[in-house]
């Protein structure tokens, strides 16, 4: 496998260029929920869509910049291609990183959603014009810290330690966590009770 190379954002590649937007949310998934004290109810959670891809793994939504395409306008063509899902406000779109993997540059955007529109994605994306062919799933994964290593509750450790990630998805959820504090729970936080 090719190494990755973090590269100044934007920074095109001239044999191949692919564009992914990595859509994500924090909210109080656990709220009502009685099998957790009050505490984790009134918590903000954050959580990043992923797509189960036709390969197997796991990555965001997006993919090739056609010739004679911009990165955004590939990005917007792609998340609408593979999850029917239309950006409202292009504005909000955030830049996150862009990679070398090989002869391929992998450019990541960010948008930060609310939750009527991830549920609105997850009820609309199977009518995208490409999920049947690129797209098995989509899943919005919830990422927090359990550093005492309680296996019944979920670990973004635990999660990024499988090798079910498309090229550069990993390194590029470590980038998206770290700068856009998705990381909420401090470990102690996050016991059930």
């Amino acid at each position: 496998m090719s190494k990755i190379l973090e590269v100044p954002f934007g920074t095109l590649n001239e044999k191949r260029n692919a564009v992914f937007l990595a859509i994500h949310l924090k909210s109080k998934c656990y709220e009502g929920y009685k099998n957790v004290n009050e505490h984790i109810q009134q918590s903000d959670f954050g959580q990043i869509l992923l797509l189960n891809r036709w390969d197997g793994s796991k990555g965001f939504a997006g993919g090739n910049v056609d010739a004679g395409e911009d990165l955004l306008t590939a990005m917007q063509r792609e998340v609408l291609e593979e999850i029917n899902f239309t950006i409202p406000d292009i504005s909000k779109v955030k830049e996150v990183c862009s990679h070398q993997a090989g002869s391929i540059n992998l450019h990541l955007y960010s948008l930060e959603i609310d939750l009527d529109t991830k549920r609105n994605i997850l009820q609309n994306a199977w009518k995208a014009k490409d999920y049947e062919a690129e797209v098995c799933g989509v899943m919005f994964q919830q990422i927090f810290s359990n550093e005492e290593g309680r296996t019944d509750v979920p670990c973004i450790e635990r999660f990024l330690s499988s090798n079910l990630f498309a090229k550069g998805v990993k390194e590029e959820l470590e980038i998206l966590i770290d700068k856009e504090n998705l990381n909420l729970m401090k470990p102690k936080q996050a016991k059930a009770s």
